[in-house]
Parts: C-alpha cells; structure tokens; sequence
C-alpha cells in the first residue's frame, strides 16, 4: 500500500494545531480568573457585604447570613477589567464598592480590592451590577437582578450601573 502524498501534510497541519491550542491555553492561564462574589446580609444593621472569600464570614458571621453567589468578578487584573474597591464606614457599618478608588463618601476607609469587573459590557456576555441607596440607613444595595428593586424600592434609591460582571 503506498502513502497517500497528503498524509506528511495532515501530520505538519495537526503537529501546528497543537502548538497553536498549546499556546491558547498558556496564554488563557495568564488571563484573570473568575470568582463568586458572595452576597450576605445582616439584619440588625440592614448592611448587606459581598466578598470573594467565603472563610471571611462562612454561613453565618459577625451577625450576616451568607444569601447567595451575587454574581462572578475576576480575581486579578486582566484586559479590560478595573479594581473594584471596597470600603467601610465603621459609625455606619455601611460597605460601599466601587470601580472609582476616589468615589467613597466621607467616613468610608479603603480596605482592599476586592476583585476585578468591567466598566462597560465589552463581550457582549457581562451583565449589570446595579448600586442602590437608601438615605435613611446609609446604607447601599448592589444585584445583578434589576427587577429586585427596581428603579427604587424598600427604601433604596437607583444610583446606577456599578459596574459589568459575569453572571
């Protein structure tokens, strides 16, 4: 039986396939990875916090009920996405984030980055973080759900898109 004179040539196209998927996949472990943005609340100061570590209050801690996954940020910075910060007023017990490191209200303390999120929905894929405000607790809301308040409700004021995540 004779060798087919497109065989050598179907080998060097799957050897350069798998150099090129190889590459893919390097460059893909350099991008950012996605977490849960846990969602909590505590309804003895009607605070709600969201964070990317479910050790720092577990189920239940520090008088929050773990509700659900809010949604899904990257873990560090990638094309694309921005910090978003986290702060915390401590005579308001109130947690505000942000992708503006200068837009926290006076009384508000920097504690960290929190994770990564998009400030414009560049894949087509990411979905709205809504902010809401409610005055009279100082106190502020953030979901991917706009039904769940939406332009307003139990207090909460719409303030805007906080940011573009995945859901």
């Amino acid at each position: 039986m004779s060798k087919s004179p497109a065989r050598p040539a179907r080998r060097l196209f799957l050897v350069f396939m798998l150099a090129f998927a190889s590459a893919a996949l390097l460059a893909q472990g350099a991008m950012a990875l996605s977490v849960s943005l846990y969602r909590y609340y505590n309804s003895g100061n009607g605070d709600h916090f969201y964070t990317t570590n479910f050790n720092e209050l577990g189920n239940y801690g520090q008088g929050y009920q773990f509700e659900w996954v809010q949604c899904h940020i990257d873990s560090r910075a990638g094309a694309g996405n921005t910090p978003f910060y986290r702060y915390y007023n401590s005579t308001t017990g109130a947690h505000f984030y942000s992708t503006d490191y200068y837009e926290a209200s006076a009384g508000f303390s920097f504690e960290w980055v929190q994770g990564y999120v998009y400030t414009y929905n560049y894949t087509g894929s990411l979905v709205p973080l809504y902010r809401y405000y409610n005055a009279g607790t100082s106190k502020y809301f953030y979901t991917t759900n706009y039904y769940e308040l939406g332009g307003g409700a139990q207090g909460f004021a719409y303030q805007k898109i906080a940011a573009w995540v995945n859901p």
